[in-house]
């Protein structure tokens, strides 16, 4: 995971590894299933392959993310996103 996830969210990147994600309540409710991964091993199903997501930083502002998900040749999944939010808002980004 990578460390900028602490200015995306506001997670430690260590707090996030493992079950993290899963077990933190403002992330998982917005994402994928553990299950979901457990029961399609190797497999990028069309409806995650790129997915936007609303979610909460851990002061529970809300963040929209886009993300593109892959899998390693070694058979672990890849998910890379980007903070969205000042587009779903309809900001200008300069």
């Amino acid at each position: 995971m990578s460390p900028s996830i602490k200015g995306i969210l506001g997670y430690e990147t260590n707090k996030l590894l493992k079950d993290g994600w899963w077990e933190n309540e403002n992330l998982s409710a917005s994402w994928i299933e553990k299950e979901y991964i457990l029961n399609y091993p190797g497999v990028i199903r069309p409806e995650i392959k790129t997915k936007e997501i609303l979610t909460r930083s851990s002061e529970g502002n809300p963040v929209w993310l886009s993300w593109t998900n892959s899998i390693l040749p070694d058979g672990n999944y890849l998910g890379v996103a980007f903070d969205i939010t000042k587009y779903k808002q309809g900001l200008r980004v300069n």
